[in-house]
């Protein structure tokens, strides 16, 4: 692998030995999955010897008419110049890995999901519902939890049937 190219895991590895500095950054923007190369000054937070995969930061993009804002962003490469940050990816496309969903914006999860007509259910009840592969569990667990909130969802083959007299 040239010196002049970092992928996250051998930034961590050379810790700088060579002396190169970092100065770009090749970096994806969460909310409209733009790519972009930026200089790691512009990318608040960033310390190039720590280990940046998985991890999201708030990085400045430019418009064309010279607004400017921070938005988040995950950074994919970084590289010593522009020059050969540019060449790196036209060679080949970049591999971005997925990553769980964690928003900043949604610090406050979701408990409760609005079904419709303001039936309010709560969200793990909600999710375990809709994982029922035939309509009449669906239906029947549905409105089990409408109606008894309090209700555990077991699975209709862990049920004990009552007693009947």
């Amino acid at each position: 692998m040239p010196k002049e190219f970092y992928t996250r895991q051998t930034v961590r590895k050379l810790r700088f030995r060579e002396g190169t500095m970092i100065t770009h950054a090749y970096v994806r923007y969460e909310d409209d999955k733009r790519f972009a190369i930026v200089e790691v000054d512009d990318i608040k937070g960033f310390n190039p010897e720590d280990d940046f995969e998985g991890t999201f930061y708030n990085t400045k993009w430019t418009d064309d008419s010279g607004a400017s804002d921070y938005y988040r962003s995950r950074i994919l490469l970084v590289a010593d110049s522009e020059a050969r940050l540019k060449a790196k990816i036209a060679g080949r496309r970049v591999r971005v890995r997925r990553l769980p969903s964690s928003d900043s914006d949604s610090d406050d999860e979701i408990v409760e999901v609005d079904i419709g007509k303001g039936l309010l259910v709560p969200c793990g009840a909600w999710q375990r519902i809709q994982t029922r592969e035939k309509d009449s569990l669906f239906v029947k667990d549905l409105l089990v939890t409408v109606w008894d909130p309090a209700a555990d969802l077991a699975p209709a083959s862990q049920t004990v049937p009552k007693n009947r007299p």
